[in-house]
């Protein structure tokens, strides 16, 4: 889940791969590599901008030592919250790339680059949230903007 190492990591391993030798457990002749990316997509401002609170909350927790879950309205007030807002804005300026939110369409196109970059032969998209329709929608909205 972050990206800005995995991209590197996975282009050297592609450059030199070697294969090796055929043991009968079904060892890979060709380089194969996956890539894991937080992603969130809808059109809703509001679901995106709670999902990325969602998110920024749970790493802030983490980072406490506090494993306790999230309530959604503690969710909606950091999403309404002038710190959540400049933090977000900064992550953004800077280009941070470790969580891929918004349309569908400009999620679609941000992941195919990022595993066209990473050289990653398959893309795991991984939507953790609070609210399961929404992720369920998410996933759904991917698959349907993802060129066949």
């Amino acid at each position: 889940m972050s990206p800005e190492i995995a991209t590197q990591v996975l282009r050297e391993y592609r450059r030199t791969f070697e294969p090796g030798p055929d043991d009968g457990a079904g060892g890979r002749t060709e380089p194969w590599s996956a890539i894991s990316v937080l992603a969130f997509a809808s059109d809703d401002a509001e679901a995106v901008l709670e999902f990325e609170a969602g998110w920024a909350l749970t790493m802030q927790n983490l980072a406490r030592g506090i494993r306790e879950p999230l309530r959604p309205e503690e969710v909606r007030a950091y999403a309404e919250s002038e710190q959540f807002r400049r933090s977000r804005e900064v992550l953004r300026a800077q280009g941070d790339d470790r969580m891929v939110t918004g349309t569908p369409d400009d999620v679609v196109a941000r992941l195919r680059a990022l595993q066209s970059d990473a050289e990653a032969d398959e893309l795991v998209v991984v939507t953790p949230g609070l609210d399961r329709d929404r992720r369920i929608a998410s996933y759904a909205a991917i698959a349907a903007h993802w060129p066949r």
